[in-house]
């Protein structure tokens, strides 16, 4: 009876696993898989049950994900994704998928689910050689790589993302339309993924902890696809996206997370409330948003990062390089050249495989328009009306934001700023033809209105945005920018004076142990912008209208003074310290008898100052123009009791640097490395003391024993006389100057020997100057000139002789009688004794 039915001997697998080499074939030949045929099993087993399709669909998923999981963009990716895409095209078959074992395994890791979910292999096709690394191939070998063969590279592998993209797209959305429950298990899938990466977004991270940048980079770019239908020029469906998402148990947990301006408890009490449930647009653009946040906003800072590390390395090597031609190379540095030629050549093929991805215009374009949507999208938040963007926005805004806007996680605005820093850096082109009308806005409004993001580094990042705008880029012309705008956006015009203005007195205080330095950085972009848009008549006249506010532009004014001060002396300092290692230098015989520990110091000391000295000179070159140019129309708020003689003094005190005997001391070679433009800072210089000129600026050059010196004068009008720097009449005005300086100095001696001694009482006890309006200061109890408190407190919110908190408004008339003479006609000015 046996032989009657023989067993089939055969180490083929039957049932439905037998469909998996036939699925991998073209359907157009005899060995393929009609669609028609898929399409009957969808109906013979559905009715059958789930469960009969589903034993159907699982082996065949788990053989097409096998076959997908050793598939490279330089191997054959596209039979397993026609596979796939075979079966999505039944829809039947599609709902399923999301069933089968393999879907979402809970247990996997952030590493492991792009391997063992049914979707994850293809998703993890990547075009970055951290995630494969024979795409290394494309971009060849060795230091010196032709650009044309990069770019033959960029355009090889943007292409074939692309085409991948298009493909998972079309799985992912077969899914999504097959059936309601399909389409939450899709959703279940994108925020598992979401929350298992969340350490991605940290500024350190093992990368064996969680997925590949490719994996996330895809993911990222099929959800921006849903989001197409509503990232319309016109953000249509704008009030399609919730405000509420996060109320409640949200499906992001962002409980970690910096919050843009609530407190712990006020996000605390947020959580706590009732949600509802998000629409499918609100959960398509916060999920967008998230894998934004761990994924290609935070390739753009390790970017940043790793380009800085690579020229880094590769400027020890070009000075190694240097050495070896010299013959000056010892052998263990002979070692480290080849080291570092190894990791350069890595690291540049690294960058190269990055910037195929990262740089794609492509997607650089798709992020604008998101990034747009979501610009739009807070400002309507924090629009009264909740109109924007169909309507405009009206400011000011209230002095509180809702605790929908609060509570939003920090890393939305990062996110936006790290973007359009990243392209108008990298790829300016990219929004070059677009409208910025959104970006404007949204800067403008964050800029002006004091406690919606509570962050200040943000706050300077919006304005490193506009810094950047008012840069010429790639080719164009100096007066072809982005920032044009800035000179006709009606926001821009209203808002970005008082703004930047307000700003650049706000950073002086950021609570970072670094703020110091940092707001010289944020003080530098400020005041390109403020040049930038100086020639336009309407911020000129809403600079002076902020001159108008006396307190507060007087702390601008004091301000400026301080960094003006601090600038020039360290970068002028770091001068002479580059002058004194460079002559040594020059010295070959002693210089060469010098141990090779002490050549490395000094020529280490050497670049630190190098690099100090053109970062300060560069600020210090950018505050004295700032005073230049507002000094031309604006002259009350620098002549003021508590500013006047300090920019007096200073001014003087530079002068005697530029024009005096240290000047010898400064000259380096290559001076334009350190942006050291002596005439230029002379003739800056020279400008404001024309433009002050008046009796109570020429009164307080009068009072500056320390620096004032009528020869130091002459000698500046030989330099700009000779070297055409000013004007005849303005040379002469100088002289004029000059010459009633030394008149009140002759005045004021006569007075003081008529006058004779001052009694202690009278004199100011920290300038020891006499007093003209003398107050009490309530807590130490001591009169001290208003001038002087005024000034001390616009630094130092103390009483300087206990430290306790002192305010202008707390100091009361003092009961000091002076002498009747002391308030003769002839008013002293203040005489130093």
């Amino acid at each position: 009876m046996p032989d009657m039915f023989p067993q089939i001997q055969s180490s083929a697998q039957l049932g439905a696993s037998q469909l998996v080499e036939r699925l991998f074939a073209d359907q157009d030949t005899p060995s393929g898989v009609p669609t028609e045929f898929m399409k009957d099993i969808s109906i013979r087993f559905k009715d059958d049950g789930d469960d009969g399709l589903e034993n159907i669909i699982q082996p065949l998923i788990a053989g097409i994900s096998a076959k997908a999981r050793t598939a490279t963009i330089l191997t054959d990716w596209r039979t397993p994704f026609r596979a796939l895409q075979i079966l999505i095209e039944v829809p039947g078959i599609a709902a399923v998928i999301p069933l089968t074992a393999t879907w979402n395994p809970p247990n996997a890791t952030a590493r492991q689910i792009e391997i063992v979910s049914a979707l994850g292999p293809f998703f993890k096709v990547s075009g970055f050689c951290s995630d494969d690394p024979t795409v290394a191939e494309l971009f060849g070998t060795g230091l010196k790589r032709s650009k044309a063969d990069a770019n033959g590279a960029f355009a090889s592998i943007r292409g074939t993302v692309r085409g991948i993209h298009n493909s998972l797209f079309q799985v992912v959305n077969g899914i999504i339309r097959s059936g309601p429950e399909a389409k939450e298990k899709m959703m279940g899938y994108f925020y598992s993924v979401l929350s298992k990466n969340e350490r991605r977004a940290q500024m350190q991270v093992d990368r064996a902890t969680v997925s590949g940048d490719g994996f996330i980079y895809n993911l990222t770019e099929i959800l921006m696809q849903f989001c197409d239908p509503f990232m319309d020029s016109k953000h249509s469906k704008i009030d399609k996206i919730s405000h509420t998402f996060f109320k409640g148990t949200a499906k992001i947990d962002i409980s970690k997370e910096t919050r843009i301006c609530a407190s712990k408890d006020q996000a605390d009490a947020y959580a706590s409330e009732t949600s509802t449930p998000a629409n499918f647009i609100s959960e398509l653009f916060f999920l967008t948003l998230g894998f934004h946040h761990i994924g290609i906003s935070r390739m753009y800072v390790d970017y940043k990062r790793f380009i800085k590390d690579f020229y880094d390395i590769r400027d020890q090597y070009d000075r190694l390089k240097e050495q070896e031609a010299a013959g000056q190379l010892s052998p263990e540095n002979g070692l480290l050249v080849k080291r570092y030629e190894v990791q350069l050549e890595k690291m540049l093929t690294f960058r190269l495989s990055l910037e195929s991805q990262i740089l794609d215009p492509i997607i650089l374009a798709h992020s604008f328009q998101f990034y747009n949507l979501v610009m739009a999208w807070l400002l309507r938040m924090v629009d009264p009306a909740h109109t924007y963007p169909h309507s405009p926005i009206k400011l000011p805004l209230p002095a509180k934001p809702s605790d929908d806007f609060a509570i939003l996680p920090e890393y939305i605005i990062e996110d936006i700023v790290e973007y359009f820093l990243f392209v108008l850096r990298q790829s300016p082109e990219t929004v070059g033809s677009s409208s910025l009308d959104e970006l404007i806005t949204f800067t403008m409004v964050f800029l002006i209105t004091p406690g919606y993001i509570k962050n200040p580094y943000l706050k300077a990042k919006l304005a490193e945005i506009l810094f950047y705008m008012t840069l010429p880029y790639r080719g164009q012309r100096n007066d072809d920018t982005l920032g044009i705008k800035l000179n006709t956006h009606p926001m821009a015009l209203q808002c970005l004076v008082p703004a930047i203005m307000n700003f650049y007195v706000e950073v002086e205080n950021t609570g970072r142990s670094s703020q110091f330095y940092d707001k010289f950085n944020i003080r530098y972009n400020i005041s390109q912008i403020l040049k930038f848009v100086w020639t336009n008549p309407i911020h000129r006249d809403m600079v002076r209208s902020e001159s108008q506010k006396s307190e507060s532009f007087v702390r601008f004014v004091n301000l400026l003074m301080n960094d003006t001060t601090y600038l020039l002396d360290e970068g002028l300092t770091k001068l002479g310290e580059i002058h004194t290692i460079e002559t040594e230098m020059n010295d070959k015989a002693a210089w060469g008898a010098q141990t090779q520990e002490y050549r490395q110091e000094r020529e280490g000391a050497l670049r630190t100052a190098q690099r100090q000295a053109s970062s300060y000179i560069a600020l210090g070159n950018e505050t004295v123009n700032m005073l230049a140019y507002l000094t031309e129309v604006i002259k009350e708020p620098f002549l003021t009791a508590e500013i006047v003689d300090r920019l007096a003094s200073m001014l003087d005190y530079n002068l005697v640097i530029l024009v005096g005997d240290r000047m010898s001391t400064l000259k380096v070679k290559n001076p334009e490395e350190y942006r050291f433009q002596p005439r230029i800072l002379l003739s800056d210089i020279i400008s404001i003391y024309l433009h002050l000129d008046g009796p109570t600026f020429v009164s307080a050059l009068a009072r500056d024993n320390r620096s004032f010196s009528a020869k130091i004068f002459h000698k500046a009008c030989g330099i700009l006389q000779g070297r055409n720097l000013k004007s005849p009449d303005e040379i002469a005005k100088l002289n004029r100057l000059v010459q009633k300086v030394q008149d009140v100095r002759q005045q004021e001696a006569e007075d003081e020997e008529e006058l004779g001694e001052v009694p202690e009482e009278f004199l100011d006890p920290l300038l020891y100057t006499l007093m003209e309006d003398p107050v009490l200061l309530p807590t130490s109890n001591i009169s001290i000139d208003r001038s002087t408190i005024k000034s001390h407190l616009l630094s130092d919110a103390t009483d300087p002789f206990n430290r306790m908190p002192l305010r202008i408004e707390d100091v009361v008339e003092s009961k000091l009688i002076c002498h009747p003479k002391l308030f003769a006609p002839f008013t002293f000015h203040g005489r130093h004794i």
